[in-house]
């Protein structure tokens, strides 16, 4: 997935970039940090570059447009440009994570202030004084805003929101968290007590929703010291301990609470509690339920319709009668009658004594019923009716349709065949 920028823009610039190349402009900005080494930034629409000077030794290192793989930054929000590789294989090749330049502009009382940032071998660079060219402006460091474990667990949470409809992170969340923890085990403020628990305490919010699978990617990638740094952090913040069903809720509250809401989230929240042991565990699946009451209703038919399509069959049936029920509509369990025509199609489905005529006939007497007039029970007959009706073979299937009269009962079997 690519945030923020098209392929096309990234296409010219990996054309363009093809080295870095001092501009003949001033920097943007220009820094020292506190070990001495000073650095030039230069950002432009079409090649920004970094030029660093350490322990007299120049390289010039090509960055990437802004935020490449994240959201689109709004106004006031930092930019991120890294490393940039114009001749790697695919957009993962291209970008290196493990350099970084952040920028945040605001006006504050009438002025410019700026916030940056530079990372450079996945270590920050502190002790920053910068100045800005061609305008006047307070630059300070975002380490003078907040502690190393403050900003970077703000950023790992940012992208542990990136998970896809199944629950796990996706690939640009994967890389990115394993760079954040790099600079964390890398930082100064890591390598005391004190930092340490700081860290823990931060990232603890950030890592806790990660779902195991992803977390066993991240470590994968991980060299064993480095590993081993991270199952301590995830002792530290009790990852191991936190129950799933929190884990599932979380994944919802972020989804809604997301400007727009990203209903991916949420459907992922649902699929993967639906299919956890809780759900079936009276006590839990209360917990759950209690946790994700106000969400589910504030959301309105056309938005859990969206998160019954992501979600597919297992959302469908298991977020339709919580939803209906949060919003005072009638549930599956308010209509008795459902059970006994679902067991009466049930038997006329049995592949060994099929009879295509007399299937027919139910399913023009369901659509006649009170069940057949009413969408909303329509609907829980399909989803409990479905799975025995798509035991027909393929050859029962099209015996069956030569037999279906009108559209009405094409359509009830398409859906319950699904």
């Amino acid at each position: 997935m690519i945030r923020g920028l098209s392929i096309a823009t990234l296409l010219f610039v990996a054309a363009t970039v093809a080295r870095a190349e001092i501009p003949a402009l001033p920097p943007t900005f220009s820094c020292q940090d506190g070990e001495g080494s000073s650095y030039r930034i230069w950002t432009q629409r079409d090649a920004s570059v970094l030029q660093a000077v350490e322990k007299g030794v120049s390289r010039e290192i090509p960055l990437s447009p802004a935020n490449v793989l994240r959201e689109a930054p709004r106004t006031g929000e930092t930019q991120f440009f890294n490393g940039w590789n114009p001749r790697g294989k695919d957009l993962f090749a291209m970008l290196n994570l493990g350099t970084e330049f952040a920028v945040r502009y605001r006006i504050e009382n009438g002025s410019t202030r700026v916030h940056v940032g530079i990372v450079l071998g996945h270590r920050e660079r502190t002790g920053l004084s910068c100045t800005a060219s061609g305008y006047s402006a307070r630059v300070v460091s975002f380490e003078s805003e907040a502690p190393a474990s403050v900003r970077l667990a703000g950023q790992a949470a940012a992208y542990a929101r990136m998970r896809t409809k199944a629950g796990e992170l996706d690939l640009v969340a994967v890389l990115g968290i394993e760079a954040i923890l790099r600079r964390a085990f890398a930082s100064s403020e890591y390598s005391t007590p004190p930092g340490r628990e700081g860290f823990a305490r931060n990232f603890t919010v950030a890592l806790n929703p990660i779902d195991p699978a992803s977390m066993k990617q991240i470590a994968a990638r991980l060299e064993p010291p480095l590993a081993a740094l991270l199952e301590t952090l995830l002792t530290d913040t009790r990852y191991r301990v936190y129950p799933d069903s929190s884990r599932h809720a979380q994944w919802i509250r972020e989804g809604f609470s997301a400007t727009p809401r990203n209903y991916t989230s949420i459907a992922a929240g649902f699929l993967r509690f639906a299919e956890s042991p809780g759900s079936r565990q009276g006590d839990i699946k209360g917990f759950f339920l209690q946790e994700i009451h106000p969400m589910l209703k504030a959301l309105d038919e056309e938005e859990i319709a969206t998160i019954r399509v992501l979600g597919g069959p297992t959302v469908r049936a298991f977020v339709t009668p919580l939803w209906n029920r949060a919003v005072g509509k009638k549930t599956k369990d308010d209509y008795p009658e459902i059970p006994g025509m679902v067991s009466e199609l049930a038997e006329l489905a049995d592949p060994e004594t099929f009879d295509p005529q007399r299937f027919q006939e139910k399913l023009g007497l369901i659509l006649r019923s009170k069940i057949g007039a009413n969408p909303e029970t329509l609907e829980y007959f399909v989803e409990d009716a479905s799975s025995y009706v798509k035991q027909l073979t393929p050859r029962q299937r099209e015996d069956l349709k030569g037999w279906l009269e009108d559209s009405g009962e094409r359509e009830l079997f398409a859906e319950l065949v699904k």
